[in-house]
């Protein structure tokens, strides 16, 4: 059963994720096809359903510098697509 879930993740290019399938069996035997396709569409549907949420790792910093540094960190912080939550101007920036 592990291998079609696992088939269904990586088709979605899914990482450090758990999918879990559970099948009550109702007296029909699906034979090995069919809980293939059981376990896989179950798989999908889900995905297909609650969507993905992508995780992003974020750290927050505080920073103080120069006035005539703040430009460059600027130009460096934009080119590695680093946003700049907020800037504080007083003596120092």
């Amino acid at each position: 059963a592990g291998v079609p879930i696992l088939e269904v993740l990586k088709k979605n290019e899914l990482h450090n994720v758990l999918a879990v399938v559970t099948r009550y069996f109702g007296g029909i035997k699906l034979g090995a096809g069919g809980l293939i396709r059981a376990y896989s569409n179950a798989t999908s549907t889900t995905i297909d359903q609650l969507g993905i949420v992508k995780l992003i790792n974020k750290q927050q910093l505080t920073l103080t510098i120069d006035y005539n540094q703040f430009d460059k960190l600027k130009y460096f912080l934009e080119n590695e697509a680093i946003p700049i939550e907020d800037t504080q101007y007083t003596d120092q920036i």
